[in-house]
């Protein structure tokens, strides 16, 4: 006890212990005060050298996408991590209460109303994570805290350390410690499979819902439908007990095995949840719709904005009777009257560097526009507009997250304009908030319902989530609105070809090529569709086409191997691999089949190149699927993978 972790925290006492690590209250030393803190310790497996990298690294990786959460106080914050010996070390902020796991009295269920308001308030924190591209996957009872200061919910145990403990067991071929004790309960299907999305969350917390109000321990709830022989979701669950049949429908809805007839944004969970309360009905569930993989070739819709001066509302001024003012009236005007007066230079100062601004910027002056609207700020420090010029120009210099937060103010300043959340959701997607981008889509949907290009984007986000039965019907709504627009044709030929429509997918790709000749997306994507039709002569024309129009992008040669290799000219394919690789070096899929294509000649020695290749771009991105595939390729030719040295030969 006495040990200090990391040169500073000196454990007070231990909190939790299993087999995987210890959780413990230390004090900070090198702090006047010594505050607590909470300190999780994972003990790293022992195995492969290589798998051990890569664990260390999805570590890194998730605590600092944890370190970056924005500041809660229904979410604690994380201090740091390192590590230590053979373990990695998560300090987070100490809170003090119970979990919500003691107010889970087995045979005494909560309350509708109770278990309403709990689900509410989690699902609040719940949209301030899913917002920052976050999934916590560890919703349980014993992680959500009754502060003891305010009586408020805290969400603790970010499924950090368990994803990577589940998946060291599974390594190691045990299976999840939750499947024997009752928790698992909380866990939907696909997160087993490593597959978790932002509505395993809803599931989980819809569990801990039907739990409450059965007054079921989660052993006893998990054996009632095991001995039921279906899920939750199909009801059954509410039968003795007192709940209605719409907060029953909401929650089956949660708990649904299929992640697309689930709810999948916990906005909507909240919005059928105030409907409840308002005694309104639920909305309309959605279609069965099967996720189908996505092509990395779909995206937003990319326009150029026009630098024209933004237009500024008229203000309407109200004439004011005197008859209708005595004195104490005309002294209250007076005064207004010598604070307007007085915040006049100011507002006039601001509103000039304003318009200057907007010159510089019609001008390709984007630093100069940039520093003229931050003096505008000077003057007026909540003026909206300034806010989203600069969140655009920052956008075009890079700068994605200054971007976000200027975007944010102008929203939080009561801007109304639909193109202010429809930039905000493009730079949301972009940085990987999904959940975010389709919110912002949504808001500026509600402004603006012919928005076009907002169609188009939130279409790009359910493709991208692999809803794209949904996507189309966003690009569809575009089309109806705006019959001329080649992204909609694009991202609508590639979202059909993954359902199965590959005749529809190749009349949209041609419409896209139609109007936009130049398209090289365009020719790619139809040359996908034609190959799923096994029409390779066509794929190859399309690649070809796609290859003149920039010979510089490297999927089309490596979509072209592909047709090369189906067609057994493998001398062919190894050619275009090796020229996608030329292009871009960290091109993963490329050395992988190539080292098939070698394999399949006879090179041996050339292919063990490529997988170790293969297996070492894997371990710097993190991907722990492939990397586990190029070692199985490694290990049938009875090879060990040295990827700290290995060069692939081209």
């Amino acid at each position: 006890m006495n040990q200090l972790l990391g040169d500073r925290y000196r454990v007070v006492k231990m909190l939790s212990s299993d087999i995987f690590g210890e959780t413990y209250v230390a004090e900070d030393v090198q702090l006047p005060d010594r505050p607590k803190c909470a300190i999780k310790q994972l003990k790293l497996p022992s195995t492969n050298p290589k798998s051990l990298k890569l664990l260390r690294g999805v570590l890194r990786k998730k605590a600092e996408s944890l370190k970056s959460l924005p500041v809660n106080p229904q979410i604690p914050h994380i201090i740091e991590y390192f590590e230590q010996g053979d373990s990695f070390y998560l300090v987070e902020e100490l809170v003090k209460g119970r979990p919500f796991s003691e107010e889970l009295i087995p045979g005494n269920p909560l309350s509708e109303d109770r278990t309403v308001s709990l689900l509410k308030e989690v699902l609040d924190i719940l949209a301030i994570i899913h917002n920052a591209g976050l999934i916590h996957r560890g919703i349980k009872p014993a992680n959500i805290l009754r502060r003891h200061s305010d009586g408020c919910l805290v969400l603790l145990g970010f499924g950090l350390f368990k994803e990577v403990s589940d998946r060291a067991m599974r390594s190691q071929g045990q299976s999840p410690r939750e499947t024997f004790n009752g928790t698992g309960l909380y866990i939907p299907p696909e997160q087993y499979s490593e597959q978790a999305q932002f509505n395993s969350d809803i599931y989980a917390l819809g569990a801990i819902g039907i739990q409450a109000l059965t007054g079921y321990t989660a052993t006893e709830l998990s054996t009632l439908l095991s001995m039921q022989g279906h899920q939750a979701e199909n009801g059954g669950w509410e039968r003795g007990c007192s709940v209605s049949p719409a907060c029953a429908k909401i929650l089956n809805k949660m708990v649904c095995s299929n992640t697309q007839q689930r709810y999948q944004l916990v906005r909507e969970v909240l919005e059928d949840l105030q409907r409840l309360e308002r005694g309104k009905p639920l909305a309309v569930p959605s279609n069965k719709i099967v996720p189908i993989p996505r092509s990395p070739a779909s995206g937003l819709v990319q326009q150029k904005r026009k630098r024209t001066k933004p237009k500024t509302e008229a203000k309407a001024v109200r004439s004011l009777s005197w008859k209708h003012w005595g004195l104490v009236g005309l002294a209250v005007v007076g005064g207004l009257g010598v604070l307007w007066y007085g915040k006049l230079p100011q507002r006039g100062l601001s509103q000039y560097f304003f318009k200057q601004g907007t010159s510089q910027e019609e001008g390709g002056n984007v630093k100069q526009a940039l520093k003229s609207y931050q003096r505008a700020l000077q003057f007026h420090g909540n003026d909206a507009r300034s806010y989203y010029r600069i969140g655009l120009l920052q956008q075009e210099e890079g700068n994605g997250v200054e971007a976000l937060e200027s975007l944010t103010r102008a929203v939080q300043l009561g801007s109304r304009s639909p193109q202010v959340y429809y930039q905000r959701g493009n730079l949301r997607f972009n940085l990987g908030d999904r959940a975010g981008a389709i919110a912002d889509y949504n808001e500026a949907l509600d402004k603006q319902p012919n928005y076009a290009e907002v169609y188009v984007n939130r279409g790009s986000v359910y493709g991208d989530l692999g809803d794209d039965r949904r996507a189309i019907a966003d690009y569809t709504k575009a089309l109806e609105i705006n019959e001329n627009l080649p992204a909609a044709y694009l991202n609508r030929c590639l979202s059909r070809s993954n359902v199965g429509d590959h005749p529809g997918a190749i009349a949209d790709c041609t419409r896209a090529i139609d109007l936009r000749p130049t398209h090289t997306f365009a020719y790619e994507n139809r040359g996908l569709a034609r190959l799923r039709l096994e029409d390779y002569q066509g794929a190859i024309a399309d690649f070809n086409t796609a290859i003149q129009l920039d010979p510089q992008d490297p999927n089309p040669y490596y979509n072209r191997g592909l047709v090369r290799q189906s067609l057994g000219d493998r001398a062919g394919a190894i050619a275009d691999y090796t020229t996608a690789l030329e292009i871009s070096s960290q091109y993963v899929l490329a050395y992988y089949d190539r080292g098939i294509a070698y394999l399949q000649e006879g090179k041996r020695e050339r292919a063990i190149a490529d997988f170790k290749q293969t297996a070492t771009l894997c371990l710097e991105l993190g991907r722990l699927g492939c990397y586990e595939d190029a070692q199985y390729q490694l290990r049938q030719l009875g090879i060990e993978s040295n990827t700290d040295t290995s060069e692939s030969t081209n």
